[in-house]
């Protein structure tokens, strides 16, 4: 998608925090499919942000995909390892 764009218009960038905006944006608007495809890009562009693989363990926890929930939270907590959040669900999703 954003790639089209940019051939479009050279300019065009988007944020890890603007994709990431838009994933829960879509959320709220129970859009979880097109919310799962702007995580899992947010993850591809930036694949160094912990925030983006939270976020990503997120929607697939939500869309009851809990085992790939738990390789992007284990994969946000290395990145950050004072991810409460990741390692809350980490605990969660794991029984432990």
């Amino acid at each position: 998608v954003s790639e089209e764009l940019k051939r479009k218009d050279p300019s065009f960038s988007l944020t890890e925090n603007e994709l990431n905006s838009w994933g829960y944006q879509l959320i709220g608007q129970k859009k979880a499919n097109d919310a799962l495809s702007i995580f899992k890009m947010n993850v591809l562009l930036f694949p160094k942000s912990s925030n983006a693989y939270d976020s990503y363990g997120e929607i697939l926890e939500m869309n009851g995909n809990s085992a790939e929930a738990l390789v992007n939270y284990r994969k946000s907590l290395a990145l950050n390892p004072g991810n409460k959040n990741a390692a809350d669900r980490i605990a969660a999703l794991s029984g432990k």
